[in-house]
């Protein structure tokens, strides 16, 4: 049994007004931990936020936070992963679709869309994950873009929560420590 993942994410967190977490969650916990923090973010701090999927479709997504009943409204969707070419979800209210992860410039296109649409000040921006980047980009590219990520997250001034898998591009991840305020682990008790 896990430790209680949003306390223990609270208490890093709790007394930094924006800050970017680098969370590294093992593939068995992964799941509970971005389910963990996200409703940290809506059900603790009550703000709204970007939520960029490059795992899982939307739609998906959206049964998964049903089931969970992680309310979604305050959220904005970016989808790198459902083939736009053959949807017919060109335009739904609170989700981007991009073409694929592989064009990172349409992902930061999509990104200031989505965050210059929250009108206000506390946000967050959570993405989900890294390791999906991998497939489609050299970690040369994707460390260029987790920087680039940084910087625009703190040049909003906003919560940034970026996700991982532990054991997997290990050089990415401890290259981009330095420039996250946070290093989240997945609790191991």
């Amino acid at each position: 049994m896990l430790p209680n993942i949003r306390d223990d994410f609270k208490k890093k967190v709790s007394k930094l007004e924006d800050y970017i977490t680098l969370v590294v969650a093992n593939a068995k916990n992964y799941e509970i931990l971005s389910e963990e923090i996200l409703k940290y973010l809506l059900l603790v701090d009550k703000i709204p936020g970007v939520y960029i999927t490059l795992n899982k479709p939307y739609d998906i997504i959206l049964r998964k936070f049903k089931d969970k009943k992680i309310d979604n409204r305050l959220i904005i969707f970016i989808d790198g992963i459902t083939n736009v070419s053959q949807s017919n979800k060109t335009k739904i209210q609170n989700c981007l679709f991009i073409n694929t992860p592989e064009k990172l410039s349409d992902l930061f296109v999509a990104l200031d869309q989505a965050v210059n649409a929250i009108t206000v000040k506390n946000k967050f921006i959570f993405l989900d994950s890294l390791n999906t980047l991998t497939l489609f980009n050299t970690e040369t590219i994707i460390a260029r873009f987790a920087h680039q990520l940084i910087a625009k997250m703190r040049a909003w001034k906003i919560k940034g929560v970026i996700l991982s898998i532990e054991g997997t591009h290990d050089q990415l991840i401890t290259e981009l420590t330095p420039f996250c305020d946070i290093r989240f682990q997945t609790p191991t008790k």
